[in-house]
C-alpha cells in the first residue's frame, strides 16, 4: 500500500487514511507511464483523495507528476534527457538521513555513499537541470 510521508501526525489523517484502507482505496487505478516501463509509478484512490482540499501530497502523487514532466513536458520544451535529470521523491530523503545529526561533515560523505548507485549510469555535471523533489518538515 502507498503510504503518505507527508501526513500530519493530527487525528483526521489518521482517520482518513483507516477509512481508505477498510474501503478498499489502495487498489492500483493507474500506473504510468506502463507498468512494465522503468521507474513507472502506481497510483491509487486513496493517492487521488490527497488531491482534495486541505490534504498533503504524498510521495506517490509527488513521484506520478515528476514522470509526467519528465516523459511529456520536458521533450516538449527542448530539455531532453541529454539536458536534464529528474530523481524520484526518495532520492533526497535518502541522500540527508542522518546528516543533520552530525556536524564534522562525514555525514555528506555518508550521504553519497548511500545515493551513488542512483547516479551511476548518469553524468549529473553534464546536466543542464537536476530535478530533486524535497520534502522538509512534512512539506513538499
Amino acid at each position: 500500500p502507498t503510504r503518505s510521508a507527508s501526513a500530519p501526525a493530527g487525528d483526521t489523517a489518521r482517520r482518513s487514511t483507516r477509512r481508505s484502507q477498510e474501503s478498499g482505496a489502495y487498489k492500483e487505478i493507474l500506473v504510468y507511464p506502463s507498468p512494465k516501463a522503468r521507474g513507472a509509478v502506481a497510483v491509487s484512490k486513496a493517492d487521488l483523495n490527497r488531491l482534495h482540499r486541505d490534504e498533503f501530497l504524498n510521495d506517490s502523487l509527488v513521484d506520478f507528476y515528476v514522470r509526467y514532466l519528465e516523459i511529456e513536458l520536458l521533450p516538449s520544451r527542448g530539455a531532453n534527457s541529454a539536458r536534464a535529470h529528474v530523481f524520484s521523491s526518495f532520492f533526497f530523503k535518502k541522500l540527508v538521513t542522518d546528516c543533520e545529526a552530525r556536524d564534522n561533515g562525514a555525514g555528506a560523505l555518508d550521504g553519497y555513499e548511500r545515493v551513488r548507485q542512483w547516479t551511476r549510469k548518469v553524468d549529473v555535471f553534464a546536466k543542464d537541470f537536476l530535478l530533486v523533489p524535497i520534502n522538509e518538515a512534512l512539506h513538499w
